[in-house]
């Protein structure tokens, strides 16, 4: 805490009269062209990434670069995403991700999702913890694939933090629906959704997360 009061100390005493005129303009509003989405990781800083100035970038960041799917529930990026689009009207949205992140919980579940997917299926991640995976096939049989790839990522999962064995344990759960003629994908990832929630089992309070 005291390296980051010296740090305040010091912009108050010499960054900000150098930068003063900069400043006093920024007190009059905002206008950033770039809503800039990424991973809360504290090695990311975009302004000295892209050499930006303060004001030119809207940033919202969280672990893992995360943009949920738009729904009825407003949260923290959803909120965001849409200030910067219909309030500040920014022209372009950058996502940035980066090598070695630490989301390894869901880089084993793609990587698990892409040893059983087979050609023509489509994968793809929705939101923060969920996939969709578009079966080429009769739906029977979707039925117990998706089963089949549940039961393959629930597991035990040991990873490393700070050099110690962490292991934790994992379930996933599967929701399958057939796509309706004429469905629009917004429709038809909105039912998948609905019927991954109702196949999640009921975890009563203090067990291991999904």
């Amino acid at each position: 805490m005291e390296r980051l009061i010296a740090g305040y100390r010091k912009f108050r005493e010499e960054v900000y009269p150098e930068r003063a005129e900069q400043f006093a303009k920024l007190e009059r509003g905002q206008a950033p062209r770039v809503l800039f989405i990424t991973c809360a990781d504290s090695r990311i800083t975009p302004e000295l990434l892209f050499q930006a100035e303060p004001g030119e970038l809207f940033i919202c960041r969280n672990a893992g670069d995360i943009v949920p799917a738009h729904g009825d529930h407003t949260g923290g990026v959803s909120a965001t995403v849409e200030y910067a689009v219909r309030a500040l009207k920014v022209t372009d949205i950058v996502v940035c991700g980066h090598s070695d992140c630490g989301d390894q919980v869901l880089k084993l579940f793609a990587h698990i999702l892409n040893e059983q997917v087979r050609p023509g299926d489509v994968v793809a991640r929705w939101g923060g913890d969920e996939f969709f995976v578009l079966f080429d096939c009769e739906l029977k049989d979707a039925l117990k694939r998706a089963q089949q790839i549940a039961s393959r990522l629930s597991t035990r999962y040991e990873f490393y933090v700070d050099g110690k064995s962490v292991t934790l344990p994992l379930r996933a759960s599967a929701g399958v629906v057939e796509y309706r003629t004429g469905e629009s994908a917004a429709d038809l990832f909105r039912r998948a959704d609905q019927a991954m929630y109702a196949a999640k089992p009921k975890t009563p309070r203090g067990n291991s997360p999904e």
